[in-house]
């Protein structure tokens, strides 16, 4: 096996039960000498590189404690063996602290650190969302506290995995795990995890001692080793993100695969006792909030203790001390004002289980909206219906607004083969069906999808009590305005596009209908929100809107889904699936409609060819003038020049971002341009026309280039230069980068929002008070 091919995978865990009691220290002591200290070594002569260890929180904490580095120092002077004179060493180097060497080594690229779960749960014994957030969301808070980086992976015990740790991990922004499954090969998860599969069973690791037990991956040739012993490996390996670079995986598996993986030691009599006590103890969590904020602390941490699997490792000797902790969790969920004595110590929070006393709240509690707003929002087009920019707004927005901490509810169109109801990060999704599904009047379906949304709300609001309605483009006008006298709450408005400005102009019944009742929404709206100083304008043109009334609040962006790693299998496919040719690419990706302009391209093209300039541009999207545009490159003899490849999937946009030259949105009208940003994020040249939001994107020679709209000539010339400057290429692509990922932040979007909601929220209320 060529260890540059494969990934070793370390996994670190201090038993909880022998953290607890300082006597019973010595086998730790002992593995830290033997094995976790020749480990750090052999990564600081980089005899061994590009480990990746699993740090659990307990490991974290017994590391980076001082009165315990003080005992293990204490206890190597009791010894002159050469193993324990080199320990002795080692940790004078990094003054007494072991885990400032991990983090050096880290922080410096030496190795990679993931964190698992807090006490080594059973996540798929687990029943609710806050338990999984105590288990998961904490120990991610505590590893990027630790380390000042946040984790990139995440590693579950016995490789469990079900839909809600799917959804809790891409929340958090982790790329890959590992889990059991019937198969080696890599996959992606439905969320679009990276999935790993889990390494089997190895020898044997000594129980009750710090585990330091290590991997050796190598799917290329399908050959994993498991979980063993290793004194101190060597050699190179790959991160598992560089690994999974060069290996092609399908995209959004279904979990079926693998399911809520059990172990087969569940099996046994003493481990359906301890599933059964942490199901029971986890149920109790939901009565715990009336209760003083460092009692709820106390609980979870209470709890988080019972949960560990530790316990099983020699249950028979441990059971006593086992009841005993259940008898305290009981006592402090039970009780009305539980004292905490020295008898309770773990509890007040001296222990190596966290860095801080406190627990976040806000990341933990299911009920955490209690404190926050809540939200009804209408939008006629929702993920995985994606026609246009409306649905990934909207999908950005109420998941950041959700973060946030407020309870965010989404009412959009059903789409078939999907819930009516299900809870997407944090987000609260209804799925409503039209009244009239197979309408052939555009119109008539529109208003009866309202009615049935209208319907939906009310009953929602009997039992939810929103305090604000966030209606978004006229499409779901009916109901929001009907919701909003209903309810008796006020009415904020995203207008994302207007009718006239997607046409040029009002030029037939049906536009003036769609014109007419965006004014009507936007009259009746106690706020409008847009995404650009342009938009501001067109509305006031347009609309007469009072100045005051207008929020501008920019599109956002989230560089996790454009930023992916290259690969190289996949590009070469989509190469050989469209036919690309060596010469540049200059990619652009959007609606094939009039506005979009892309009809500049195929003029751009022939001019090229004229000058025998080699390049190629790529197009990717659908829409009504798919089928015209594709049949005038074929006329014009340019389908070397010219591909509209149709759509594609995020991750194909991806690769063909990374691949090309330059982006271009050509657009002729574009109320932000949130595709630009993408251009951005990817860190490619990006060029523009100079209209709408995109000039509010783009500066002209600093983030990007800019060129008069509907002009061919002048986008020729931009384009030329880029290829003749490639410095200057270089340096406008990471000014873009940086003014995309500083600027357009969506946490940042969501706070300005939820203050706007706030203070229409205060006068509504005055206003229904001076009413009464």
């Amino acid at each position: 096996m060529n260890s540059d091919d494969c990934i070793l995978l370390t996994y670190m865990h201090c038993p909880l039960l022998h953290v607890l009691q300082t006597e019973s220290e010595y086998p730790l002591f002992e593995q830290v000498t033997n094995e976790f200290i020749p480990f750090l070594d052999q990564i600081e002569s980089k005899k061994l590189i590009g480990a990746t260890a699993v740090m659990s929180c307990v490991c974290l904490n017994a590391l980076n404690d001082e009165e315990f580095n003080t005992r293990y120092a204490q206890y190597l002077h009791q010894f002159s063996s050469r193993q324990h004179q080199r320990a002795l060493t080692f940790l004078k180097k990094w003054n007494g602290s072991l885990f400032s060497a991990c983090k050096y080594f880290f922080q410096h690229d030496m190795m990679e650190c993931i964190p698992t779960t807090v006490t080594n749960a059973f996540v798929s014994t687990l029943k609710t969302e806050q338990t999984l957030n105590l288990q998961i969301t904490e120990a991610i808070r505590v590893f990027q506290q630790f380390f000042e980086k946040k984790p990139v992976g995440f590693f579950i015990q016995q490789g469990e995995y079900t839909h809600q740790v799917d959804m809790l991990l891409k929340s958090h922004e982790m790329r890959y795990t590992f889990v059991k499954s019937s198969t080696d090969e890599l996959k992606k998860s439905p969320a679009g995890i990276i999935l790993f599969p889990y390494p089997k069973q190895g020898k044997q690791v000594e129980e009750g001692t710090m585990n330091k037990a290590s991997a050796v991956l190598d799917l290329k040739a399908k050959d994993t080793l498991g979980f063993q012993r290793m004194q101190a490996a060597s050699g190179t390996f790959q991160y598992p993100l560089d690994y999974a670079r060069d290996i092609e995986f399908h995209q959004n598996e279904t979990l079926a695969l693998y399911g809520a993986t059990k172990s087969a030691e569940f099996v046994s009599e003493n481990n359906q006792l301890f599933i059964s006590t942490v199901q029971k103890s986890e149920a109790m969590l939901d009565f715990i909030d009336s209760k003083h904020p460092s009692v709820v602390n106390a609980i979870y941490r209470q709890w988080l203790l019972l949960s560990s699997s530790d316990w099983l490792y020699n249950f028979e000797k441990v059971r006593d001390e086992y009841e005993r902790q259940v008898k305290l969790f009981d006592f402090l969920c039970h009780e009305e004002n539980p004292r905490m004595d020295s008898e309770n110590s773990f509890l007040s929070g001296s222990s190596f289980l966290y860095p801080t006393k406190e627990i976040e709240p806000a990341a933990l509690s299911v009920n955490q909206y209690k404190g926050g707003l809540s939200i009804l929002m209408l939008a006629w087009e929702f993920p995985p219906l994606v026609i246009g920019g409306l649905a990934r707004h909207v999908f950005d927005l109420s998941r950041a607004l959700a973060k946030a901490g407020h309870h965010v509810s989404v009412l959009t169109t059903y789409v078939e083969g999907l819930p009516e109801y299900e809870r997407l990060y944090g987000v609260h999704v209804y799925r409503v069906k039209s009244l009239q599904p197979h309408h052939p009047d555009f119109l008539t379906w529109v208003n009866s999808l309202n009615v049935a949304m209208a319907l939906r709300g009310l009953q929602l609001g009997y039992k939810l009590s929103f305090d604000v309605i966030h209606a978004h483009d006229w499409l779901v006008a009916s109901a929001a305005k009907c919701l909003a006298d209903k309810t008796d709450r006020p009415l904020i408005t995203t207008i994302h596009a207007t009718e006239h400005g997607r046409n040029n102009g009002i030029h037939n019944d049906m536009q003036q209908k769609i014109h007419l009742q965006e004014e009507e929404l936007i009259r009746q709206s106690s706020s409008i929100i847009v995404c650009s100083d342009y938009m501001k304008k067109e509305l006031i043109t347009l609309f007469h809107v009072e100045q005051d009334k207008i929020a501008i609040f920019p599109n956002g962006i989230d560089k996790q889904l454009v930023v992916d790693a290259v690969n190289e299998r996949l590009k070469e496919s989509l190469q050989k699936k469209y036919n690309f040719r060596k010469a540049p690419i200059i990619f652009s990706i959007g609606r094939i409609v009039y506005e979009k302009g892309f009809q500049l391209f195929i003029e751009a093209a022939e001019l090229f060819k004229k000058k025998q300039i080699d390049v190629q541009f790529v197009v990717a999207g659908k829409g009504p003038l798919l089928h015209e545009f594709r049949t005038q490159v074929s006329e014009k003899q340019l389908d070397k020049y010219v591909y509209f490849i149709g759509y594609i999937t995020d991750n194909e946009r991806n690769q063909l971002l990374q691949a090309c030259k330059m982006v271009v949105f050509p657009s002729l009208y574009e109320p932000f341009g949130i595709v630009a940003l993408e251009g951005m994020v990817a860190k490619k040249p990006t060029i523009v026309a100079d209209t709408g939001g995109l000039s509010d994107i783009v500066s002209h020679f600093d983030t990007g280039l800019t060129f008069a709209r509907g002009d061919t000539l002048e986008l020729i010339n931009c384009i030329e230069f880029l290829l003749k400057n490639e410095k200057t290429a270089a340096k406008i692509s990471e000014n873009g980068y940086r003014k995309a990922t500083t600027m357009f932040s969506w946490e940042k979007i969501a706070i300005d929002t939820s203050k706007l909601f706030q203070h229409h929220i205060c006068q509504d209320k005055k206003r229904r008070e001076a009413k009464n």
